[in-house]
């Protein structure tokens, strides 16, 4: 077996040890959580982070060094506030120092294109601006620089277009910044609606597999109380035995209070109570409890019309007998048994 191994390339290792050294520098801090908000930190941090190193070196080798000095000491500020929650103050700090720069010079004399000078920084300060921050600040840099451009140029032939040419960038800028906001915000309505819908059919198909679950129980346990019902008419040959435990298993299976079953009478007029599983039902067996095929209950009806009787809400029910000892029944349902057409219960 031959082993081989491979280093990594040291300019790989340097390019990974640069990248997660300028990731450190200008990470967004930990509680901004947004993603959005997120990238726009890490851009202000990189841009003032750069400003001030820029700036630092142009203070120490400048012989003019007041305008320089002005920015390193903005983009210092700047930068410590991009790495905290409050990184929009730093972006707007950032982009307020960037824009006075070329005023500073022009107020200084260190400048004999004041126009070109103002050209050079302003148009990308207030895309910075309406990158980092809002269409406000576009709005209230735009109306700055328009006031600073009056005041440092006054009598420059050129000042009004210069006002004019910023103010038109500004607004422009401003406007479209509105209409994309405003197109995220219904992307990200449709998104959501969209988000809702899927919920929405998920909730569905979750209850549906609910409720295919529980009609699949439910066969289950009726095909497994149906099953030991056959089981024990071939097990148990005493009848009294076989009813107890039929209503006992329809009661436990399918969660009723109370089943009974009724055999008719030789005479055929009655249907007397044979088994019964709740303690209201025991004590009408005790009693002989019976009823008259036709005339009285739900028993009687379904017995009499030898076809399945419900009531939903027996409160409602005409036919319904009031039992006095099955007083929380609220709905009920009687079976007639038929075999070979003939009704035995």
């Amino acid at each position: 077996m031959t082993q081989l191994n491979f280093q990594n390339p040291p300019q790989e290792k340097t390019q990974s040890n640069l990248a997660k050294t300028w990731g450190s520098i200008t990470s967004a801090s930990p509680n901004v959580t947004d993603s959005g908000e997120r990238r726009r930190a890490q851009i202000t941090a990189s841009l003032t982070f750069v400003l001030l190193v820029a700036t630092t070196i142009g203070t120490i080798a400048a012989d003019n060094k007041a305008a320089l000095a002005f920015a390193a000491i903005t983009g210092l500020v700047s930068y410590t506030l991009s790495r905290t929650r409050y990184y929009s103050v730093g972006a707007f700090l950032f982009i307020i120092g960037f824009s006075a720069t070329p005023y500073i010079n022009i107020l200084a004399g260190n400048t004999e294109t004041p126009v070109i000078s103002i050209f050079s920084f302003i148009p990308l300060s207030l895309i910075l601006a309406s990158a980092l921050v809002n269409k406000w600040t576009v709005f209230l840099l735009t109306g700055m620089n328009a006031a600073a451009i009056l005041y440092t140029i006054p009598n420059d032939p050129k000042v009004g277009v210069t006002s004019g040419v910023i103010s038109a960038a500004g607004i422009l800028l401003a406007i479209l910044d509105s209409v994309r906001e405003n197109i995220e915000k219904t992307r990200l309505e449709e998104l959501k609606k969209a988000n809702q819908e899927l919920l929405s059919i998920q909730s569905n198909l979750e209850e549906r597999v609910t409720e295919r679950t529980t009609e699949l129980k439910r066969r289950t346990t009726q095909m497994e109380a149906a099953s030991y019902v056959a089981r024990a008419a071939a097990e148990v040959r005493d009848l009294k035995s076989l009813l107890d435990n039929i209503v006992f298993q329809i009661t436990e299976r399918f969660g009723f209070y109370h089943a009974g079953i009724f055999l008719v009478e030789p005479n055929g007029q009655f249907v007397v109570l044979q088994a019964a599983s709740s303690d209201g039902g025991k004590r009408m067996f005790e009693r002989g409890h019976r009823l008259e095929i036709g005339r009285e209950g739900i028993v009687g009806y379904a017995a009499y019309e030898r076809r399945p009787r419900i009531a939903q809400d027996v409160g409602t029910d005409s036919v319904y007998f009031n039992n006095p000892d099955l007083p929380i029944t609220h709905s009920e349902i009687a079976l007639p048994l038929i075999t070979q057409g003939r009704l035995i219960g």
